[in-house]
């Protein structure tokens, strides 16, 4: 499984019996008012998605969180069509709406096929996304096997992003342990020497493990004595791997508990997360570190509530929790366009790469977010890319 969805699932609040509809399961509990009041965000309005003619209880629920959601989210959750992209990519460059956007080649693009030429800059409020959007964190296990129509826009980014509708995945291990759920220290500096030899096997394999390594050390950042948060781990594969190069400090964030005797590897829970972020006792990171885990947020495979907004919401936390000069390594899968492949994952090309990471740069100049892959090839995990906090 490729482990955290999101962040989510912190204060689970999962009242689906287990005995759910086949599709998508029907909730219990209390039902939002349908008299949710939606503002402007960033001269964009906000049309409700709950309505009063809804019957539906599972969607009565689900939009009705989300609406609310969506009031304290702002840019963030404001991008939901290729209009709003290009507004949002001109005002990142300071630019007149009269510009149009091109490709690496000079060639004036498509929804499709545009490129980013500079990173998206958006508002943040770090305090909303940890104290007052607690329904980023909620826990569904209807598990859909398709979207509600009603969402499919906001997945899309209104129809530029294909949807695919594929093998219904089941993998919720809410409030359980993590698969690999005790990581010693004899098991972790064994990995480490591993790593060093270019022995290290990954979920990918030792190829993989080898390459991102490879990758740290032609960075030439010094990581010596660094802290780095690692998003998503079942095995502590990526752990070695930061270990390996001189951090000296590694803090693993997993929705399934796991216990660490190893005295550089703190593990942590998303409520311990984030109630650590509240009450301020949770160190800022130089670096954060994730491979084939954010690609999920919101897609329900693994118990997490619906969002459309997940994989940005998780990364904006990142965001949130990192020094002013942090670096991100993050590996994504990468196909030759963006599409959702539902509900195993997304697939990210040159529209939704520069958006899940807005406000960072990438270190690499000419990188111009072109993550554009030969036909029909799939880059299964994702190659790293690094890039610098944008503050």
């Amino acid at each position: 499984m490729f482990s955290l969805i999101a962040f989510l699932v912190s204060t689970v609040r999962l009242s689906l019996q287990a005995g759910a509809a086949a599709d998508r399961g029907d909730i219990d509990g209390n039902i939002p008012s349908v008299s949710v009041i939606i503002t402007k965000a960033d001269d964009v309005e906000i049309k409700p998605l709950l309505t009063a003619s809804e019957t539906d209880p599972w969607k009565r629920e689900l939009f009705g969180r989300l609406d609310n959601m969506r009031q304290k989210c702002g840019a963030l959750c404001s991008i939901n069509d290729m209009d709003a992209y290009d507004r949002w990519q001109k005002s990142s460059r300071g630019t007149t709406a009269a510009d149009t956007i091109y490709d690496s080649h000079g060639a004036e693009t498509t929804a499709a096929t545009r490129t980013a030429k500079v990173p998206f800059q958006v508002p943040v409020d770090c305090d909303a996304l940890f104290r007052d959007m607690t329904e980023i964190d909620a826990g569904d296990l209807s598990m859909p096997a398709v979207p509600p129509e009603e969402l499919v826009p906001f997945y899309t980014l209104g129809g530029a992003i294909p949807l695919k509708i594929g093998k219904r995945y089941q993998n919720a291990y809410l409030g359980q342990k993590a698969l690999t759920n005790k990581w010693t220290k004899q098991d972790v500096d064994a990995r480490v020497a591993q790593a060093r030899k270019g022995q290290l096997d990954s979920s990918y394999g030792v190829a993989k493990a080898t390459k991102i390594r490879q990758q740290m050390i032609d960075s030439s950042i010094d990581w010596n004595g660094k802290s780095v948060l690692v998003v998503g781990s079942e095995r502590p594969w990526l752990e070695a791997l930061a270990l390996s190069v001189g951090f000296a400090n590694v803090t693993t964030l997993e929705y399934g508990a796991i216990e660490s005797t190893h005295p550089q590897i703190h593990t942590m829970t998303p409520s311990t997360f984030r109630d650590r972020y509240l009450n301020n006792t949770l160190e800022k990171f130089d670096a954060v570190l994730s491979h084939s885990s954010l690609e999920h947020s919101g897609l329900g495979r693994y118990g997490d509530a619906l969002n459309p907004w997940g994989d940005i919401l998780s990364l904006a936390r990142c965001w949130c929790t990192s020094k002013p000069d942090a670096v991100l390594m993050l590996g994504l899968p990468s196909c030759e366009t963006d599409k959702v492949e539902w509900n195993a994952h997304r697939c990210y090309a040159n529209v939704r790469w520069p958006l899940v990471t807005a406000n960072w740069s990438p270190l690499v100049p000419d990188m111009n977010y072109s993550f554009v892959l030969p036909k029909g090839q799939l880059m299964r995990g994702g190659e790293f890319h690094f890039f610098r906090k944008i503050n």
